[in-house]
């Protein structure tokens, strides 16, 4: 079975929750005798502390071409030379370092036209990539990254009868960030989309229900498979005399949740004196003013000393940063689709702390790996967390239900499985 993965490329600037699920899905399937697994990367360059060196080097869509075709109607028909020049590996390494800086705001039309497929450049581009990969042998499956690539879907149809699959995780980031009318009517063609693609691949069940309110997608074409990689390593439980200690583990940022965190931890300070915060997951450049308000505010209040800033989020230094803490939390400001963080923190052994939206009570329902809270405020993360310090026989059983859990049922064999059958049931359909 030959399955071609279509991916974006990122910056890897900051922790990338979509971008770690794709890397799973790719590297699973690698991984599976009588499967051969090419990962192509589209707009930006991939980053290797996600997928390694399992992508191809040749980027397709390129980013910046795309981008001058779609403002710049002089360009639209650009030389080749102008091409190859705007989608060399130097300059797409610079336009990744901005990836995760930007909003859709000006980027509305070419949304939509990559969900549509619509305009000859973006069928061109498409012909250039279906000769990629059939160079060595057709695909037997295409599968998407997420649902605002759909336009692919369209366009790879008018040259092959290659089934198509198609991730969701997260789309509504960047749809809900777009102005009416381009919003409502990217959910609606990624909707109509589902004429074209055989499988969409959910998260969560929580994130299915949503993309169906929002597509009308018949749910008997979403399949749910819930993303769990192996454990890299497992913390050690920490000692009693150890200082108490919270952790967050995402991109510092406003969406994330980061402001809420650091208020909950001065809440708590003021009745734990010892309690100290570790933060890990990277930024953009788009970050760095929040961060240093935020970070301020413990400045203000005499802690910085409990205050530990984690440089890189892969490797040891993500061993680290798990080691150093009791628990963990991410209180996002929308729902999330799936919750990687959480995953990551579980399988460490670190129980979760996490509001109540989104796919976190299914993944704490799975798992037990942690608790949920309603009050979604800066005080009533910090009684949650206070009363889950307070309790380690709870904080145990947390640890080793997560544990268990992730090495079961929930379990990245389970996950291979799942795919493996949806990719059969694809092809003999």
């Amino acid at each position: 079975m030959k399955i071609a993965y279509l991916v974006p490329g990122t910056g890897g600037a900051f922790y990338c929750g979509n971008c770690h699920r794709d890397r799973m899905f790719v590297t699973i399937m690698k991984n599976n005798p009588g499967t051969d697994v090419i990962a192509i990367p589209l707009y930006l360059m991939p980053n290797r502390d996600n997928f390694g060196d399992g992508f191809e080097e040749e980027v397709f869509f390129g980013a910046i071409s795309l981008y001058f075709k779609e403002h710049v109607p002089m360009l639209r028909n650009m030389p080749s030379f102008l091409e190859k020049m705007l989608d060399s590996k130097p300059m797409l390494r610079f336009a990744s370092r901005m990836s995760g800086s930007t909003t859709p705001e000006g980027l509305e039309k070419t949304t939509i036209d990559m969900i549509t497929g619509d305009g000859p450049a973006l069928l061109k581009e498409t012909v250039k990539l279906m000769d990629f990969l059939s160079k060595d042998g057709k695909p037997d499956i295409i599968h998407l990254s997420n649902a605002l690539l759909t336009g692919l879907a369209y366009n790879l149809r008018r040259i092959s009868d290659i089934p198509i699959v198609c991730s969701l995780q997260n789309e509504d980031d960047w749809v809900n960030e777009m102005k009416e009318p381009y919003r409502s009517e990217a959910w609606r063609l990624i909707g109509k989309s589902a004429e074209v693609i055989e499988k969409f691949v959910s998260s969560s069940e929580y994130y299915k229900q949503f993309i169906v309110s929002k597509t009308g997608i018949n749910p008997e074409k979403i399949e749910v498979v819930h993303p769990v990689d192996k454990p890299e390593f497992r913390v050690a439980g920490r000692s009693e005399d150890e200082k108490p200690s919270i952790g967050y583990f995402s991109r510092l940022s406003v969406a994330n949740g980061l402001d809420k965190m650091i208020g909950a931890f001065l809440v708590m300070k003021n009745k734990m004196p010892e309690l100290q915060l570790h933060l890990c997951g990277g930024y953009t450049a788009s970050d760095k003013s929040f961060i240093k308000k935020q970070i301020a505010r413990i400045h203000d209040a005499g802690h910085e000393k409990s205050l530990h800033l984690h440089n890189s989020f892969t490797g040891t230094e993500k061993q680290k940063f798990f080691s150093s803490i009791d628990l963990l939390s991410v209180p996002v400001r929308k729902p999330d689709a799936w919750g990687q963080y959480l995953i990551e923190a579980i399988s460490a052994g670190v129980p979760v702390v996490q509001p109540a939206t989104g796919a976190a009570p299914e993944i704490i329902a799975m798992t037990g790996g942690g608790i949920t809270y309603s009050d979604d405020t800066e005080t009533g993360l910090a009684e949650a967390m206070m009363q889950l310090l307070a309790d380690k026989p709870a904080r145990q059983a947390m640890r080793n239900s997560g544990i268990s859990s992730l090495d079961s049922e929930l379990s990245s064999d389970k996950m291979k499985e799942r795919i493996k059958a949806l990719y059969q049931t694809v092809i003999a359909k």
